[in-house]
């Protein structure tokens, strides 16, 4: 067995929680690695599970919407993946309504052989999973996030009260306040599971309390040349909307996409990311950087029309109520049990496992 079949059965028994005769869906698109769609389709086969490839249109928008054929496919899907390059179907409204249907979709965007056996077959995804949960758990319980970024450059953000996050309900807390939590991304074994590579939490603080600036010194993404970055940018940020871009190359660009995204949102500060994986590094792919152990990555706009750019500080200081929590890629809290080897499988070495 190769090692890019090892990760391969890591995806499926321990991510996917494929079973014989379920129904997987591989979403490619030109850009993809036919090697790593076509190992994957083989192994699914070999594991009697119905399988079919979907070949996704891509256009000038990253994030898009499926045609009818790739619709109906996914309708009749149990399981999808997404293995595309050049497009997504992240913030589909299309898929949103099968997941919720009871299929399952976990994204692979952009990620080839190489990438899959170093960050599938090379992780411990239980042990990656429990660490976001500890995570979320210590920030629900906490009021103030400050993250520290280089060139003076602070972002503050107030959680809200811990009462409301008791007893209001989910959706008033994220429709009036846009506090959220979201789940640690990693593993899709229930119904209707909507994830992504592990080792990635998300949430966001009361908008109008999200002020300050960040250094962008990691990436900036779409578009693709400027992931990674090749020279950082500041964006300040007011009341939850981005206010003023610094006028480098890639802040230029991104200046422009606000200027011509703002009515549908691009402004607004729709999550905040953290990255715990010790596997990760910088690279092309804006999936493995936003999962960079110690990374902050700030979401801007809601999706609507597409509208959405991530944009990544690589290893910035994150404190949580005046205690610090990361620390120049390193999780340095002591509410947080945190053993980084145990993150990576036996004989495995990662980034920053120290």
């Amino acid at each position: 067995m190769t090692a890019l079949d090892s990760a391969i059965d890591v995806l499926f028994d321990e991510i996917l929680g494929l079973r014989a005769h379920d129904r997987l869906l591989i979403l490619i698109d030109e850009s993809s690695s036919s090697a790593l769609s076509g190992a994957i389709a083989d192994r699914a086969r070999k594991a009697k599970v119905d399988v079919e490839l979907g070949r996704l249109r891509s256009s000038e928008s990253f994030y898009i919407e499926p045609d009818r054929a790739i619709a109906k496919a996914m309708r009749a899907s149990s399981v999808i993946l997404e293995l595309s390059s050049s497009c997504s179907l992240y913030y589909s409204t299309i898929l949103k309504r099968v997941v919720r249907a009871g299929a399952r979709a976990f994204f692979l965007t952009g990620l080839g052989p190489s990438e899959l056996q170093h960050l599938i077959g090379s992780a411990n995804h239980s042990e990656l999973h429990a660490l976001g949960d500890r995570l979320l758990l210590m920030l629900r319980r906490s009021r103030y996030v400050e993250i520290f970024s280089g060139r003076g450059c602070a972002l503050g953000l107030s959680l809200g009260p811990a009462w409301a996050r008791e007893f209001l309900h989910f959706r008033f807390l994220r429709r009036h306040l846009n506090a959220f939590f979201d789940q640690p991304t990693g593993l899709c074994r229930k119904v209707a599971a909507f994830s992504s590579l592990g080792g990635q939490v998300s949430f966001s603080g009361i908008r109008s309390s999200i002020n300050g600036s960040l250094l962008i010194d990691g990436a900036s993404f779409p578009p693709q040349e400027d992931c990674p970055l090749t020279a950082p940018f500041k964006i300040d940020v007011r009341r939850g909307r981005a206010v003023k871009i610094e006028r480098t190359s890639a802040g230029q660009r991104f200046a422009e996409w606000l200027a011509d995204n703002g009515m549908d949102g691009a402004r607004e500060v729709m999550h905040i990311s953290l990255g715990l994986n010790p596997l990760a590094s910088l690279g092309p792919t804006m999936l493995v950087n936003e999962r960079i152990l110690g990374a902050v990555t700030m979401g801007l706009g809601y999706g609507a029309r597409k509208a959405h750019r991530d944009l990544i500080a690589k290893s910035p200081s994150v404190w949580v109520d005046g205690l610090p929590l990361f620390e120049d890629g390193r999780l340095v809290h002591s509410g947080i049990l945190h053993f980084p080897k145990a993150l990576v499988r036996r004989g495995m070495s990662g980034r920053n496992t120290r």
